[in-house]
């Protein structure tokens, strides 16, 4: 607890700025410096006691005001798992989605916080989550709204432009989201709805589409983005694009099988192996595993596929693992019988010409 007071006292402190001493004279406390303080003091509490609630609660308050958002949202939910009663928590937490634009799960949230915790910072948030989610429709009381909550012309045209694409109006949509794009609004919604409301023949959903990329470059985008290239029977930008992905998660089940059928369609098969390989080695995750024994069984290597096929087949449940196992088998028995009947008929001709033995 003394920790606690030490913290409410730097808080307050430089939240009164300017500071006289007992003579008169005035010392300023730069609030940034008291901030980093104050930071450092709550990782030495939590360091020494990580089932301080409060202290993971003030810290997530303090990177919210630092604009770290998903560092604060970390810390929330530590505060929570240690007090899950504590509504103040729960409070903070529902700010902390909408910053982080998880709309309706913060919606959600709200509907089970007592009335007393709707703090005015919770009720902006509800409002924004509202507008964002196009729960809010009517043109006045969206413009009353984002006055409320004093938000830019451009927000307030992606709000319209949204709530004209859930009623089905796309042209209308259409214009409002191209408005609100030339307003600085670059929201991966914003971008990913005028991809689906523009053709794909069309080169703006191409333009917007590169743009998500740009902006947001997460998973989503990208694939995509490979799904375009697809479209157009661009497979080396197609590839590239899975490469990217690959780097940052490269045990990305589905990449991984667009990768492999792509490289399969272009008959490089080592380099399926190449990718697969190690995967195999390190992780003997059963997707991965699949992958790789279907590629050795194409390529017809039966027993390094016979050889994953037998740890996996107890969990497969399509049958193909065992459909492909009695494929091996038949290989083995048909190369077998086949090497039998060539020792056979060899045999044969040696019995029938014996002359030549002699020579």
């Amino acid at each position: 607890m003394k920790w606690i007071a030490f913290i409410v006292l730097i808080i307050t402190l430089f939240s009164c700025g300017p500071i006289p001493d007992s003579s008169g004279k005035v010392y300023d406390i730069n609030p940034e410096t008291a901030k980093e303080q104050l930071l450092l003091s709550l990782n030495e509490i939590i360091e020494d006691d990580d089932d301080n609630d409060e202290a993971y609660f003030r810290r997530s308050k303090l990177y919210y005001n630092k604009h770290q958002y998903k560092e604060a949202y970390a810390d929330i939910k530590k505060a929570l798992k240690i007090n899950a009663v504590e509504n103040e928590y729960h409070a903070h937490r529902i700010v902390l989605l909408v910053e982080l634009k998880q709309y309706q799960a913060a919606l959600r949230s709200i509907e089970l916080l007592p009335e007393e915790y709707l703090f005015d910072e919770v009720k902006k948030a509800k409002l924004l989550a509202e507008l964002r989610t196009g729960k809010i429709q009517d043109p006045e009381l969206i413009r009353a709204t984002m006055e409320t909550l004093h938000l830019k012309v451009g927000v307030e045209k992606y709000i319209s432009g949204m709530a004209a694409w859930k009623k089905r109006d796309t042209l209308l949509a259409k214009q409002y989201l191209e408005e609100a794009y030339e307003k600085g609004e670059k929201s991966q919604d914003l971008l990913l709805t005028l991809c689906a409301i523009i053709d794909s023949d069309d080169p703006d959903h191409f333009k917007y589409l590169e743009k998500a990329v740009t902006y947001h470059g997460n998973r989503q985008t990208r694939i995509l983005l490979a799904n375009y290239y697809i479209r157009n029977g661009d497979n080396v930008k197609e590839d590239s694009v899975y490469n990217v992905i690959l780097k940052i998660y490269p045990k990305d089940v589905e990449v991984l099988s667009r990768k492999v059928a792509l490289l399969n369609k272009q008959r490089k098969y080592q380099e399926i192996i190449t990718l697969l390989e190690p995967l195999y080695e390190s992780t003997n995750q059963l997707d991965d595993d699949l992958l790789l024994a279907d590629t050795y069984f194409s390529l017809k290597i039966n027993d390094k596929a016979l050889a994953i096929y037998e740890t996996i087949a107890p969990f497969d449940t399509t049958g193909i693992v065992k459909r492909n196992m009695n494929t091996i088998k038949w290989r083995s028995d048909s190369k077998k019988k086949k090497s039998d009947t060539l020792s056979t008929i060899a045999k044969d001709n040696v019995n029938s010409h014996p002359s030549k033995l002699n020579k």
